[in-house]
């Protein structure tokens, strides 16, 4: 195999367990693959620093470090949107699965693993990054609608948007987002789930049945009952999932993977 063939097929292990990092190399290394090592955040952002890596496993527990598995992600996510990231954990149960996929991470596997898994997440993750490579790029988001009742945060959001080069307009409610984007559609919606009048979801599905590629961020204003269950909702019509408050960086990761 060329050096330029394997230096493609980089895998960066994070986990402060030595045991593990030293079975996942022996088992990627096997596989035909090159395998750095990281015992934790800091380790692993200064090999980033240097070097490109596609694809990446992060054990959520790490140690007392200055970042843990999901803040971890959340700063890979800002220079490498295009990573494929798998969470690593010992304690499954404890973790809700759409709280680690809106880290970032692409999935989630429990230890033990076996090697067959481990054979084919990673044969399947850089099948992935080949595809990706070789598709045309996806549309460029440009132009972005919001669509909230909270006049302060609508504003908020469209002036730290603007800031990033990002045309951005906005709609009080469902009704006059509707309005809003048949007669000037958006590359991207920002929908409230709770607003008067129609709803987040029942916008949403307006929307899309009169524009199928436009795509949605569904945010929400803290936990309410029901809330899961239209973020279920939001997440099978095929939209990305957030909520208030939430930081600049997690937003303009969002968009950045779109």
């Amino acid at each position: 195999m060329h050096l330029e063939e394997i230096s493609k097929r980089k895998i960066l292990v994070v986990d402060d367990e030595a045991s593990i990092r030293e079975l996942l190399k022996d088992a990627f290394s096997k596989a035909g693959y090159l395998v750095r090592l990281a015992s934790g955040s800091e380790d692993a952002l200064a090999i980033l620093g240097q070097e490109r890596i596609p694809v990446m496993f992060i054990d959520l527990g790490l140690g007392l470090e200055t970042m843990n598995g999901f803040e971890l992600c959340e700063h890979i996510r800002k220079d490498s949107p295009d990573a494929i990231i798998h969470a690593l954990t010992g304690y499954a149960a404890l973790f809700v699965p759409h709280e680690i996929r809106e880290a970032g991470f692409d999935s989630h596997l429990a230890k033990p693993i076996s090697i067959e898994t481990l054979y084919k997440v990673a044969k399947d993750s850089f099948e992935k990054v080949e595809r990706t490579a070789d598709k045309p790029l996806n549309k460029i988001i440009e132009r972005i609608l919001i669509i909230d009742d909270n006049d302060h945060f609508r504003k908020m959001l469209r002036k730290m948007l603007g800031h990033e080069g990002y045309e951005v307009s906005e709609a009080v409610n469902g009704k006059e987002g509707i309005r809003r984007h048949s007669k000037q559609p958006a590359d991207l919606i920002i929908i409230d789930i709770i607003m008067p009048g129609k709803e987040g979801i029942e916008t949403m599905m307006e929307i899309k049945e009169m524009d199928p590629d436009v795509k949605f961020v569904v945010i929400s204003g803290g936990s309410w009952y029901g809330s899961d269950t239209e973020f279920e909702m939001a997440r099978a019509l095929g939209a990305r999932t957030l909520k208030k408050p939430f930081e600049r960086e997690q937003i303009l990761s969002i968009i950045k993977r779109l």
